[in-house]
């Protein structure tokens, strides 16, 4: 897999600066004769000339590398998660809460405050850090009655003779 990345750096560095806007543009749409148009291909050859890109292994690898990075900034890795999680715990998120205040003369008047976020909040951000963390543990009771026990042995025993008892 490094190997690919490796290649595939190396191939960004032979293609032209057309090239890499074809590649860029496909991923907009998936259209290869759309982007090769909006890349500055004459409209005449767009659609043989996306063809052909599209078949080069070095463009292919491109496009994947540009979708790579695309999906990574789209999903949030665990240290993101921890991060933001903590900072509600904290108390260092604000969010806006619209208040209602009396102006006079039997009216009202709406606005947006910021405020910390409660304490419900925070006490859930402190359980979901502690579970991600194996903070907590859930206690299972595993103790099994004798007569399970000597149930489970007579017919062990049972099975090894090839005799079974009913109770």
């Amino acid at each position: 897999m490094k190997t690919e990345i490796k290649e595939t750096e190396e191939n960004v560095d032979t293609l032209s600066d057309k090239q890499k806007a074809f590649c860029l543009e496909y991923l907009l749409d998936f259209n290869g004769t759309q982007a090769a148009i909006r890349a500055g291909y004459s409209k005449k050859t767009a659609r043989q000339q996306a063809q052909v890109l599209l078949t080069k292994l070095d463009i292919q690898n491109y496009i994947k590398e540009l979708t790579g990075k695309v999906q990574k900034k789209k999903i949030m890795d665990v240290q993101e998660i921890q991060e933001r999680l903590t900072a509600l715990a904290r108390g260092e998120v604000e969010e806006d809460v619209v208040v209602t205040e009396n102006i006079g003369d039997f009216t009202s008047q709406a606005r947006v405050v910021k405020k910390i976020v409660g304490a419900k909040d925070q006490v859930k951000a402190l359980e979901l850090l502690g579970k991600a963390n194996a903070l907590f543990v859930d206690k299972v009771d595993a103790t099994v009655k004798n007569d399970n026990q000597e149930l489970l042995r007579e017919y062990l025993e049972g099975a090894k003779h090839g005799t079974f008892t009913k109770r």
